[in-house]
């Protein structure tokens, strides 16, 4: 049976800007906490996370999503799995009954795999080879902790990046969620929304709705409102009109692959964006 997470509300999101989307508790034998999305917008419920099992339960049920999130859980999941041992062959023998399925319960999230991998090929190298067992937990939870901070400043590079390409006066349209909930930082796709805001230019932001799971009206719209920036939610279907009007001036989406030609997936709808 599922492990039951431990729940608090979250105050301070309730109230104000401030929010988060994980992030570690305390010391190597802390605890990861997630705001759990599949209460948004009506709910903000924090999930304190003592297992990998808890974690993969919150990833599996989208209570933790965006690839770069998702990669950043799992990641912390491998830590959480050796709690409470002593010894670095107890270590070495629970990550590799652990490791397999935290890397798969979520397929589509590349990073998810890719930060599994990581980790594991750290706990295989030369490095860690001599490392007696809290020396090994500190070096993974080291390597967990790196992981969070590359994605946080990934964000912060990638709004640099492309703030420019939203002018003032503007109406840029996304789909989906790329944003700070989707990641350890400020977003992928929306941390462009969020630095041409920091810089001070004006404008609005029309989120689809994205069906059937509605990220974009559950999601992608409270965490702009959190953020001051004008928001207005319209239906999937609805893109179409604004474009023939000459509404929109800026399309921004994630991705969820894109191919070495250019080819790009991702949410149903985005396709009607581009």
């Amino acid at each position: 049976m599922p492990e039951t997470p431990h729940e608090k509300a979250d105050s301070e999101a309730q109230h104000s800007d401030s929010f988060f989307t994980l992030k570690w508790e305390g010391d190597i034998d802390g605890t990861l906490l997630l705001l759990d999305q599949t209460l948004l917008p009506h709910q903000n419920v924090i999930l304190d996370l003592k297992s990998p099992q808890q974690v993969l339960d919150a990833i599996v049920k989208l209570a933790v999503r965006g690839a770069p999130a998702i990669g950043v859980a799992g990641a912390y999941a491998l830590c959480l799995a050796t709690r409470d041992l002593k010894n670095s062959s107890d270590v070495r023998v629970r990550l590799k009954e652990v490791a397999p399925s935290v890397r798969n319960c979520r397929p589509t999230a590349v990073n998810l795999a890719t930060m599994v991998d990581r980790m594991m090929d750290l706990l295989d190298s030369e490095a860690a080879a001599s490392l007696e067992g809290q020396e090994l937990r500190e070096l993974l939870f080291s390597e967990a902790s790196r992981i969070e901070r590359e994605d946080q400043d990934y964000c912060q590079r990638i709004g640099l990046a492309g703030a420019s390409v939203i002018p003032d006066g503007s109406t840029v349209i996304t789909h989906c969620n790329a944003g700070a909930l989707a990641t350890a930082g400020s977003g992928t796709a929306l941390s462009v929304v969020y630095q041409a805001r920091a810089e001070g230019r004006r404008f609005q932001v029309l989120a689809d709705e994205t069906r059937p799971l509605l990220q974009g009206s559950r999601i992608t719209a409270w965490e702009l409102q959190r953020k001051n920036i004008p928001v207005e939610v319209i239906c999937d279907s609805a893109a179409g009109s604004y474009f023939q009007r000459g509404l929109i001036d800026v399309v921004i989406t994630g991705s969820d692959r894109i191919a070495s030609n250019g080819d790009a997936a991702n949410k149903i709808g985005t396709y009607s964006l581009s």
